[in-house]
């Protein structure tokens, strides 16, 4: 720096609207104000936290069996994400070139990992409701086969006695026995109640 810009930080500095910490300087009013940061911070963490909802819910949808575990690895693995993303970024140009390739490639690699989660909740989504109608659906259709399988059996039964009834009585009309087989088509009409369906 000159003599007329060390000047100018003085003046600047006198009337504290500059300052300077090594080779930084902040100049009060060019930044954007708190309210506006916190907003901005706020919002990056909601999208972050809703970023993550699906990945965890769709490892704990792919690997069933140890849903703690799952939750854990998962949450370790979104955090090593965004702090070695935001690391990396804040520390582009002092970083090796084969370390940002590094990072990069672990990122990378983690963004796939995550990706996997989210295909798999949104699978189970697709998947799962329309499985769940369908079984519904088939279970409703073998209690109704059911039923109606019953039914004609029952049917059967109840057309085989009528069958023996009538045969019966075809008998006692041949023997010349009419009085048997009024009586006995008296005696039916009587137990129709029974031979209900």
């Amino acid at each position: 720096m000159g003599k007329d810009e060390n000047a100018l930080i003085r003046l600047w500095r006198e009337k504290r609207g500059v300052s300077r910490r090594g080779n930084i300087i902040t100049v009060a009013g060019g930044s954007p104000k708190a309210g506006i940061d916190v907003a901005a911070y706020a919002a990056a963490i909601v999208l972050a936290g809703a970023a993550a909802f699906f990945p965890i819910k769709g490892m704990m949808v792919l690997f069933p069996g140890a849903p703690l575990a799952v939750v854990i690895m998962t949450v370790a693995i979104e955090t090593a994400e965004l702090v070695t993303a935001g690391w990396l970024a804040r520390r582009w140009r002092v970083t090796a070139l084969v370390w940002r390739i590094a990072l990069v490639r672990l990122v990378a690699g983690l963004a796939v990992i995550n990706s996997t989660g989210v295909y798999a909740q949104l699978v189970a989504a697709q998947v799962g409701e329309r499985g769940a109608a369908t079984s519904a659906i088939e279970r409703q259709d073998a209690s109704l086969t059911a039923r109606t399988e019953v039914a004609a059996h029952t049917v059967a039964d109840v057309e085989r006695r009528l069958g023996q009834i009538d045969s019966i009585i075809e008998q006692a009309v041949k023997h010349g026995r009419t009085v048997n087989a009024l009586t006995t088509r008296r005696d039916i009409a009587k137990l129709g109640a029974d031979w209900r369906i």
